[in-house]
């Protein structure tokens, strides 16, 4: 009896401690799915643009490479150093 009980709360510790795995989802979407789609918005919007010298290239660069500062930095200084 003793050792039926022992076994029934290690099966319950054993499935509490199981990691669910759709609670990584929201970590996906936040990381992954959020910065691509902020990366694609700025490139998108920088391609049409023309800028003095290597601007573009360099917004490029630190948009692709810096997923999420790049954008940030993009959207708050680099708008406004577009000739267009």
């Amino acid at each position: 009896m003793f050792l039926i009980q022992i076994q029934k709360s290690s099966d319950a510790a054993a499935t509490a401690t199981q990691q669910n795995p759709h609670s990584i989802l929201p970590l996906i979407i936040f990381f992954g799915v959020i910065p691509l789609a902020f990366m694609l918005y700025c490139l998108r919007d920088i391609l049409p643009k023309t800028y003095a010298g290597n601007g573009k290239k360099i917004w490029m660069t630190l948009i692709i490479i810096l997923p999420m500062l790049g954008p940030l930095l993009y959207l708050f200084i680099g708008q406004e150093k577009a000739l267009r």
